[in-house]
């Protein structure tokens, strides 16, 4: 055979002969089988990989997108349901926390109370609506909104912690026992912000609420 050909067999060898050329392999001539059989194949192959998603397989992947999402949303809800409990939790046990440093730096009593006004304290509803932290007979310090996502926000009776708490120039508050505010959300593990009488804060996870 002379030099440069090469017998072609099949169109498996036509295709390897092209793929060739392509590369840069030389002027390969083609004997035997011609490529008048393996050409349709091949542009058959090459339009088929071009041809992209058809409209039964675009709507099979919407379909298991739908499933995929409908069987996420009770996680994610949960997730959310959680990450807002937390949030009011660590609100309010920031701002017991700032009322307390405040009382020392003052060195006169400062009081963490509920508000609806944003001006003076209440003892309507729970936590929930909101709070300030004021010095005695001065403006609020500081304001804090009714925290998002519709949590409760339950103060103890015994000690009192269902309205407010004071804190003294020593730190310490005016509970007689460690108070708690109990944060939930229905059926969701609830966050217990924890003040002590010596003015110690803490939250902690607490039982399922109802």
């Amino acid at each position: 055979m002379p030099d440069g050909f090469r017998k072609v067999h099949s169109c498996e060898d036509w295709r390897f002969a092209q793929f060739s050329r392509r590369l840069g392999g030389g002027w390969m001539k083609i004997l035997g089988r011609t490529n008048n059989h393996c050409e349709p194949e091949a542009m058959f192959s090459e339009k088929r990989l071009n041809a992209g998603f058809t409209l039964v397989e675009l709507m099979i992947t919407v379909v298991l997108l739908a499933i995929l999402t409908i069987l996420a949303m009770p996680a994610f809800q949960g997730v959310m349901e959680r990450l807002r409990i937390q949030s009011a939790a660590n609100s309010l046990s920031a701002a017991f926390a700032t009322a307390r440093s405040e009382s020392v730096k003052l060195g006169t009593n400062v009081t963490v109370c509920k508000s609806l006004d944003k001006e003076n304290c209440t003892t309507d509803g729970d936590w929930s609506i909101g709070w300030i932290i004021h010095a005695t007979a001065a403006s609020p310090i500081k304001v804090f909104d009714s925290p998002a996502g519709g949590v409760s926000m339950a103060g103890s009776s015994v000690p009192d912690l269902q309205n407010s708490v004071q804190f003294m120039p020593t730190g310490a508050s005016n509970l007689g026992a460690t108070g708690n505010v109990t944060v939930c959300l229905p059926g969701r593990t609830s966050r217990v912000v924890s003040v002590a009488s010596s003015g110690r804060i803490r939250v902690a996870e607490g039982g399922v609420c109802p």
